[in-house]
């Protein structure tokens, strides 16, 4: 296990290596990366995704903390590739990140922290920065969290002002016209939306004809480099045809090969096909987080719960390992 100060380049290392354990998908991630290296219709800038990294770790003080964030090894690296890759012109190349991972893994915070840095930190004019989801509690989950993280740091204070009170309806920089906004299904606001980036969270629970998807997906096609997240836990397949599901075969056929999308960066922490959730060697698998900011007691406690409730097997197969059930 690496210390919690290890660089995204030593995380890098570790998967290829193999003294970072990870599933198929997460070590086809780092090999894409690295096999990318060697192109010239695109580049690397790896003080592009440190420059994201520092960010967060200055001036982000969670809501339950009094110091800054720690990012774990793991979002580091997320970060340093998504952020460090661009195209020829100088833009992102990354326009869609699709991370997924088990609960209580760090993604409110590291949600929070993103869109505060779209909104004054990306470089971008009258920035429209959206926290989605399909109902407005989900959404305001991320958003509220934003909000207290720029209320504990000062420098954040000082450049970002509140629209409301009881509940904050907006954060917004007035010297750049930018805003950041929490945004469900059925918002009044959200068919014009110009997106420069958007979080959406626990995107399992969107539906496969979700107006609101389409709208923030297609809504940046007029920005830069706009940047949509979709982060979420796996969820029920249903028969194969959630729109998350999608997402994830599209994912895997993006890291097999099988399909070229420069434009889509995608990150699942999960178990092997044929690994046992039984043996506790594969929990890091899914839960990238544990020993840093999951305690193993609390899997062991959950798991053994499940081996004794048949009706929470299901639960933490899916919450915990991050297994799609049907």
């Amino acid at each position: 296990m690496l210390p919690i100060t290890a660089t995204a380049q030593e995380y890098i290392d570790g998967v290829l290596d193999g003294s970072v354990i990870v599933g198929q998908w997460i070590r086809k991630a780092i090999q894409r990366h690295v096999r990318d290296l060697e192109r010239t219709d695109i580049y690397f800038d790896p003080e592009a995704g440190q420059y994201v990294i520092d960010f967060c770790e200055h001036f982000c003080i969670p809501s339950a903390q009094i110091d800054p964030m720690k990012l774990m090894p793991w979002q580091k690296a997320v970060l340093y590739i998504v952020f460090g890759w661009k195209r020829n012109d100088g833009y992102r190349r990354f326009r869609r990140c699709y991370l997924e991972v088990a609960k209580k893994n760090g993604k409110t915070g590291l949600c929070a922290a993103l869109a505060l840095l779209h909104l004054i930190a990306d470089g971008e004019l009258s920035a429209r920065v959206y926290c989605a989801a399909t109902v407005k509690k989900q959404a305001r989950e991320v958003f509220d969290e934003a909000v207290a993280m720029r209320d504990k740091n000062p420098d954040l204070t000082a450049a970002i002002h509140k629209y409301g009170n009881s509940p904050v309806l907006s954060l917004y920089d007035s010297s750049t016209n930018s805003r950041l906004i929490p945004l469900a299904k059925g918002a009044d606001s959200s068919d014009g939306a110009i997106v420069s980036a958007a979080i959406l969270d626990e995107l399992h629970r969107w539906k496969l004809t979700e107006n609101l998807w389409s709208i923030l997906r297609y809504g940046g096609d007029t920005r830069k480099q706009p940047l949509l997240w979709c982060i979420t836990t796996a969820g029920a397949s249903e028969n194969k045809s959630t729109l998350c599901w999608g997402e994830h075969i599209y994912g895997c056929e993006i890291l097999d090969g099988h399909n070229e999308d420069d434009e889509v960066a995608v990150f699942i922490y999960s178990l092997d096909p044929k690994d046992d959730y039984k043996d506790e060697a594969n929990w890091t698998k899914p839960n990238p987080s544990l020993g840093y900011i999951l305690p193993l007691t609390a899997l062991r406690n959950q798991f053994a719960e499940s081996q004794g409730k048949p009706t929470a097997l299901g639960e933490f197969k899916r919450f915990r390992m991050n297994v799609w059930t049907d």
